[in-house]
């Protein structure tokens, strides 16, 4: 026997959107039956609203590197230059030492005079010496030491490392929307499919008929919405909670669990 009260329209878009109707049985029993390709669209769409504020996010973030974190970092970079396999620097004293002006911690020193030859007792993460590059702190992997020889002829100053972040932050303020958004659909694809193949298994429980595949994937699509908005707010306000994927896998799994329960036909 049916529900008492049957969806008698299409399921609203725009609703979902809002998370107005996720605890309302009638919107989910409508899903089930007018929903035709509802899922994809409800997808992409809470998608592209999601991506907005975290785009403006990295985008602030992104400014502030550029005109306040690396002119300082950048303040009194050398001039190096690398041939015949050895090092050269110009302009600064050696050693030099590059600090993150955030935290004031050494991240990277320059001596080409063999003062400084290694990183053991030392806070650096990096070390160029007058033959070789070494670099730590790269947990799980060893400390690697790269030969100079492997580098055939090198020049590096300040003006190329500002240019190149020029170059870099022009091509990231284009992409970042578009790159985000596609990684998210493939990241967020994972969550769709599990709830779905939960709902279409949960529904057949007993051996019962159970819900069509389409009507399980848009119920998957769907479940993602709480997930979506409250990752979002997480993000936004940089902290994200204790085992927040399996928390979140949780929630979702019984929203779709709920939902199938309203849309399979009641015993009379």
């Amino acid at each position: 026997m049916a529900h008492d009260t049957p969806p008698m329209k299409a399921p609203s878009l725009y609703a979902a959107l809002l998370l107005f109707p996720l605890l309302n049985g009638g919107y989910w029993r409508g899903v089930a039956r007018w929903g035709s390709g509802f899922g994809i669209l409800y997808l992409h769409v809470m998608l592209l609203i999601v991506w907005v504020p975290l785009t403006v996010q990295g985008l602030r973030l992104l400014d502030r590197v550029e005109h306040e974190y690396a002119p300082k970092v950048l303040a009194d970079f050398p001039e190096i230059i690398i041939h015949g396999g050895r090092a050269r620097v110009r302009g600064v004293e050696e050693p030099w030492v590059m600090v993150d002006p955030q935290t004031d911690l050494p991240f990277l020193v320059v001596d080409t005079t063999g003062e400084i030859t290694s990183l053991k007792g030392r806070t650096e993460s990096a070390l160029l010496t007058k033959t070789e590059l070494i670099v730590t702190h790269l947990d799980p992997l060893p400390t690697q030491v790269i030969p100079l020889t492997v580098v055939d002829a090198f020049f590096l100053n300040r003006a190329l490392l500002e240019e190149l972040l020029d170059e870099m932050s022009g091509f990231v303020r284009w992409a970042f929307f578009p790159m985000a958004f596609t990684l998210s659909i493939s990241y967020r694809a994972g969550f769709w499919a599990g709830f779905g193949l939960f709902a279409y298994l949960y529904s057949r429980r007993g051996g019962a008929e159970g819900l069509s595949w389409g009507a399980c994937g848009r119920f998957g699509a769907l479940a993602l919405t709480p997930i979506m908005a409250v990752d979002t707010v997480f993000t936004l306000a940089h902290w994200t909670p204790p085992l927040w994927e399996l928390l979140s896998f949780g929630a979702g799994g019984a929203l779709t669990a709920w939902a199938v329960r309203q849309s399979l036909p009641r015993s009379p």
